[in-house]
């Protein structure tokens, strides 16, 4: 093997108070409450060279996963993903003790959604959410 990669979680968040909403057709609908955590993740891959440590490439990302309140989430069929175009979450995050920051989830790269579990895991990789979640 050439290469060794590594996986490192930098930061966890987790709320009680996220939305998810759907777009289609231009228009942004509700589709649920949710409970949501946040991982954001360095992934490493270091690769043999001809120096003995090697070199490391690094990249940074986020995945969420959510669980929908069952009883917000009671007419989620197939349909919706057929005209989901995007899905953007909004959930409040403590910055400090009694202190809360609303946040804006978007650009979210689906991973699995897994009905039958009510287990939904998405990726962001833009660099500029996950410095945000970092600061929180």
């Amino acid at each position: 093997m050439n290469y060794k990669t590594c996986d490192e979680t930098i930061k966890s968040l987790h709320s009680n108070t996220g939305e998810v909403f759907i777009l289609s057709g231009g228009r942004r609908m509700k589709l649920a409450d949710c409970k949501l955590d946040i991982d954001i993740v360095r992934h490493s891959t270091v690769y043999k060279a001809r120096n003995p440590t090697g070199y490391s490439v690094r990249e940074r990302y986020a995945t969420v996963v959510f669980c929908l309140d069952t009883k917000t989430a009671a007419e989620i069929g197939e349909s919706v993903f057929e005209s989901a175009e995007g899905y953007e979450i909004y959930f409040e995050a403590e910055k400090n003790i009694g202190e809360y920051e609303k946040i804006k989830l978007d650009n979210l790269m689906e991973e699995t959604v897994d009905l039958f579990e009510n287990e939904w895991v998405f990726r962001i990789e833009d660099e500029a959410v996950i410095r945000k979640l970092i600061k929180i």
